[in-house]
């Protein structure tokens, strides 16, 4: 709505305006007093007519007078009033005129305000966007960079694995041509002492032949005299049974020497492992070597807070430890410094006990004496959990019968069970009586800490 100017308002309210009543003054009520006193007065008083009509017209101009002081006092006044009316529209249409200029400028300052408010709403909200937009860059980024890493992450793992099963390729072949060549060796050992047996059996029926040609000549030279034959059939009997033993004898010792070179090839062949005395002892005799049945008690602390059905369990004997390699190969014997350093931890552990309480250690050293001081070592990430010294020896009672391995001493400790099988008897009995001896240990451990 556009403001009305000033002039145009103090006209419209001076033409609406009626006209006020000029009230007399107190001029005009006494000079009307005055006269009609000397109305009065010429009335009553015995003048003639001239005098009478002279105060008449003295009479009339003095009210024509007093009428127009009167009237020029009303003008006066009705300008004087219309002068402050005037004035009082004039302040007043001033009045409203600066309100409505201070209201117009009142809204204009608030539109400008609004104005400046709607400006920092969109300045606010283009930063918010620029600032989300910044945002999912860096993430869009951070997610690329992280993708990046872990495609590089599964790289590095199919290349270490690509390695690996190479490496293990390699030791397989290097361990078959090993085991080819062994076998190779005992068939051709094998087939030289078939070849000896049968000449000694060719000689030992010539023998008899011969043995039987004299018998026969003896007899047709003396046939009266038969105590004296069977005396020489009864010798010639006890010959051949001391020859059998002989030859049997011979064999033994022929594949006891074969099983030394063997277990020597192996020695030389497994990094780094102690010298190895070979077995010459007869089967019933103590031997250095043994197969250790070993069950760990669940461990409390570090990684096994976790999962306390776990262990990596190494087997030390002073200054040499063992890595498990399963129930049918020799463990691996190492320094415990390699054992328990760093890069045995972080690298191999346990081997094939990697994870498992349980374990079988075959073809461990006892020692030129046949007795050693164990100590089970539970492998972890920082400090590791070594179980308590135990002297042990070679249990000579243990025996494998019905495919089941029976042992009469086992090793009890605080924090474990053990079996020291001779190694012989563990070889005789074979990988599956001692997992099931291994089994056992383990449930009778369990029903005693129930």
């Amino acid at each position: 709505m556009r403001p009305v100017p000033a002039l145009l308002l103090i006209a419209l309210v001076f033409i609406a305006a009626p006209a006020r009543a000029v009230e007399p003054s107190a001029a005009d009520t006494i000079a009307e007093k005055f006269a009609a006193a000397s109305e009065a007065r010429s009335s009553n008083a015995p003048d003639d007519k001239a005098a009478a009509a002279r105060r008449k017209a003295q009479s009339a101009k003095q009210r024509a007078q007093i009428a127009r002081a009167a009237a020029q006092r009303r003008e006066l006044d009705v300008k004087r009033l219309r002068t402050q009316d005037e004035a009082d529209m004039l302040a007043r249409a001033k009045a409203e005129a600066a309100a409505h200029e201070a209201e117009q400028q009142s809204a204009e300052a608030e539109a400008e305000a609004a104005r400046a408010e709607a400006e920092a709403r969109q300045t606010a909200a283009d930063a918010q966007v620029a600032d989300a937009a910044r945002k999912a860059e860096t993430e869009r980024r951070l997610e690329a960079e992280a993708q990046r890493r872990v495609a590089q992450n599964h790289q590095r793992e199919a290349a270490a694995r690509t390695a690996e099963a190479a490496a293990k390729d390699a030791a397989d072949k290097t361990e078959n041509d090993r085991r080819a060549t062994l076998e190779a060796q005992r068939e051709a050992e094998t087939l030289k002492l078939a070849e000896r047996l049968r000449e000694a059996r060719r000689a030992k029926a010539a023998e008899l032949d011969q043995h039987e040609r004299e018998a026969a000549l003896q007899q047709e030279k003396d046939a009266s005299d038969q105590p004296n034959k069977e005396a020489a059939v009864a010798e010639l009997r006890a010959r051949e049974a001391e020859e059998q033993r002989r030859q049997a004898a011979m064999a033994l010792q022929q594949q006891a020497a074969a099983e030394a070179a063997r277990a020597a090839s192996a020695a030389s062949t497994t990094p780094p492992q102690p010298p190895a005395t070979p077995v010459t002892n007869p089967p019933d005799a103590s031997t250095t070597r043994a197969t250790v049945l070993l069950v760990l008690e669940p461990g409390d602390y570090g990684i096994r807070r976790f999962n306390r059905l776990q262990a990596d369990p190494v087997l030390c004997l002073s200054e040499t430890c063992y890595i498990s390699q399963g129930p049918d190969t020799p463990a691996r014997a190492m320094s415990r410094f390699q054992a328990l350093g760093a890069g045995n931890t972080l690298g191999g552990r346990a081997g094939a006990c990697k994870l498992q309480l349980s374990c079988v250690f075959r073809d461990v050293d006892l020692g030129p004496t046949g007795k050693a001081q164990i100590m089970p070592v539970d492998l972890h990430v920082l400090r590791h959990d070594r179980r308590e010294v135990t002297p042990v020896e070679a249990d000579r009672s243990c025996a494998p019968a019905n495919g089941r391995l029976t042992c009469g001493m086992p090793v009890i400790a605080k924090t474990y069970r053990a079996l020291i099988v001779p190694e012989a008897t563990a070889a005789t009995a074979g990988a599956a009586a001692l997992t099931t001896a291994l089994a056992t240990l383990g449930s009778a451990q369990t029903a005693e800490a129930k």
